[in-house]
């Protein structure tokens, strides 16, 4: 038995109606009687303004025409008279080109413009927690003009209706854009450093609106066509270096880009038989939006840097330590192919270059940057947070030295307001561990005596330890034991840890430097061609030789023994290159080294006036001594206080003796 339907939901009004009104002639329509006699009034009236706009002498305007007009109503009304005066009119465009695939359910599409200096439109403004990228500049003006345009598009008739309504014709908010002159000029001087071109602008009148990081951008804009060949870093980074014929070492696709480059200096060294005994290895990371890292492998010589060699190398997500780590190891390995053979490398606390360097050369002294030691501790220290799983083992440290308790460690609950190191200790944790880090076998110590690398090691686990032990910081020495100073650690960061000579360099410091002289590498060989020819000398001498002077004007108070001169390198003066020759055996002369002993003197005349000199001070001290007692003994606190600027220079000569 077949049952009747007595209701239906519509699909246009998603109402549910009487079964009959979606009935017609022969067939059962989705929509209801009501929106199908709606839809069809919608299209009569369509076909109504159609065929009005046919018989009528509509205002059509193209574009281009409406804005032109549109400027100069502004030009026209824009001054102090009619500043209040409003701006309203109507238009209709004529769309000569437009999207054939755009579908709506409409055949109209609203678009609605507003005034960027409306009040309604200003938000509140929110300042940055952090304070070095808080601003000072100034928001713009903004008015109660009420400025709106609306448009409304008919798809159907290919026509658009302009509305354009502005209350209050405000003043326009300051061009501060570079004009086109000024970019082409910065486009013909593009091989000036930007200070230079704004100088030059300056000269000429340049708007003072424009800023001069307004002008470094353009510059960098327009720069980048020097080197920019590819959308892709990596690809625009092959083929400048295909187009100056570049010696590439390194050129890997798999598992990861990495491409690697020599600039000419390593081999201009080699030539004039210079021996590289130092280099620092450093990466700027992020180096670029695709998460690229720039190496370098950075030689000292007598003083002077100079980069050897690049590795441009992605890093993002799919190159793990284990991978970066192999390719550095292949980077490293091509220079030392190419006779790099260095005592010494210097480096931040980037494990993947310490193995990488570790294996290729394991006979050289790995020595840790000193600031970045610093910079590491200093982070620890300043924070208070406390690791609960520690990987900390008292039975390893033990073992090793008999001294460390093993009821020493941090213990399983902590207990509220511990801290990791006070505050008023951080400078003493510090400078031990700096005492530590400057420590040699070739440095007497305060006994005149030398020690052993496993003494001075030894030493300063011992002085760690006990700090640690007397102000109870059981998780400053776990970090300290498992990161510095345990038996895998200690001989990256101590210079003891290269028993016949000290490195010349403490920090990576020349490396950083460089960074921002890296465009000038080209200009750098010409500068080692003039030392090599002595028209130049190396930007350091100047200031060592200042320093030697006023050092060898003081007295020696204390003589840790005599040095040995093989302790040296000889250096001559006006010598010809290679800048260093190391000398085995000791070749002093009384032309060379001249040695000085300041507890003899043959001079009878000027022995009897030195005593006569220092009985006279001793003198003059006790009765000083004296009468600070006896003022002492009285409480005068304001004459102690008027006498006090007399002893300054006494302090400081104190102070001087000390230091030397």
């Amino acid at each position: 038995m077949e049952i009747e339907k007595e209701s239906e939901k519509c699909s246009g009004c998603q109402r549910t109606r009487s079964f009959e009104l979606f009935l017609g002639l022969n067939k059962t329509y989705s929509t209801c009687l009501i929106c199908r006699n709606q839809k069809k009034a919608n299209r009569d009236n369509q076909k109504r303004k159609r065929k009005e706009i046919e018989h009528e002498n509509i205002d059509l305007i193209e574009y281009d025409n409406l804005m032109d007009e549109y400027l100069s109503i502004l030009k026209e009304f824009n001054d102090e008279e009619n500043k209040e005066n409003g701006l309203s009119f109507k238009k209709t465009l004529n769309i000569v080109i437009f999207h054939d695939e755009y579908n709506a359910k409409s055949n109209q599409v609203s678009f609605r413009y507003k005034c960027s200096q409306r009040s309604d439109r200003a938000k509140k403004s929110r300042k940055c927690l952090n304070p070095e990228k808080q601003r000072d500049t100034s928001s713009m003006k903004r008015f109660d003009c009420h400025g709106e345009i609306n448009i409304i598009v008919d798809l159907e008739m290919k026509t658009a209706s302009v509305n354009v309504v502005h209350e209050m014709l405000h003043e326009l908010p300051k061009e501060v854009s570079v004009p086109k002159c000024v970019k082409d000029f910065i486009n013909e001087n593009i091989n000036l450093l930007p200070k230079e071109i704004y100088a030059r602008l300056v000269e000429n009148g340049m708007d003072p609106e424009i800023r001069q990081n307004q002008i470094y951008f353009w510059w960098t804009k327009f720069g980048e066509t020097r080197y920019k060949r590819d959308s892709d870093a990596f690809l625009s980074a092959k083929a400048l270096l295909e187009k100056y014929n570049c010696i590439k070492i390194l050129d890997i696709n798999l598992p990861v880009y990495a491409i690697a480059f020599e600039t000419g200096l390593h081999q201009m060294l080699i030539e004039n038989n210079i021996l590289i005994k130092e280099f620092g290895i450093d990466a700027t990371y992020n180096t670029n939006n695709l998460g690229f890292e720039l190496y370098v492998i950075h030689a000292e010589v007598n003083g002077a840097g100079f980069p050897l060699a690049y590795l441009f190398l992605e890093h993002n997500g799919k190159c793990g330590d284990g991978i970066r780590t192999e390719i550095i190891t292949k980077f490293v390995l091509q220079l030392k192919e190419k006779g790099l053979d260095p005592e010494f490398i210097l480096t931040d606390k980037d494990w993947a270059q310490i193995k990488a360097c570790h294996s290729t050369w394991p006979n050289a002294k790995i020595q840790l940057c000193r600031w970045h030691i610093n910079r590491a501790i200093t982070m620890r220290l300043q924070s208070d947070q406390i690791v609960t799983r520690d990987t900390y083992n008292g039975y390893t440290a033990h073992k090793i030295f008999s001294f460390i308790d093993l009821k020493f460690c941090q213990p399983l609950m902590v207990p509220r307001n511990t801290k990791f190191c006070p505050k008023e200790l951080r400078k003493s944790c510090w400078n031990l561990m700096d005492i530590h880090l400057h420590q040699h076998v070739l440095i007497p110590d305060n006994n005149e005596m030398q020690v052993s690398n496993k003494k001075i090691w030894t030493n300063a686990v011992y002085e760690m330890y006990s700090f640690c032990f007397q102000h109870n910081l059981p998780w400053l020495w776990s970090y300290m034991w498992r990161e510095w100073y345990s038996d895998s650690h200690w001989f990256l960061w101590m210079r003891a840890g290269y028993d016949s000579k000290i490195s010349i360099l403490k920090t990576t410091m020349f490396v950083e430097a460089h960074w921002k002289v890296l465009k000038l590498i080209v200009h750098q060989k010409r500068k080692f061609e003039q030392i090599t020819m002595g028209r130049e000398k190396p930007d350091w001498k100047s200031a060592f030789k200042s320093e030697w002077k006023l050092l060898a004007k003081w007295q020696l108070i204390k003589q840790k023994g005599e040095v040995n001169m093989n302790f040296f390198d000889v250096v001559t003066r006006n010598n010809s290159y290679p800048f260093i020759l190391e000398c085995k055996e000791s070749t002093s002369s009384a032309q060379t080294f001249y040695k000085i002993n300041f507890l003899e003197n043959n001079n009878g005349n000027e022995r009897e006036e030195c005593e006569e000199l220092y009985n006279r001070l001793i003198t003059t001290t006790e009765n000083i001594l004296q009468i600070l007692k006896e003022q002492k003994a009285v409480g005068n606190l304001k004459w102690g206080k008027s006498v006090e600027k007399d002893f300054h220079s006494i302090i400081k000569m104190q102070d001087k003796i000390k230091s030397y």
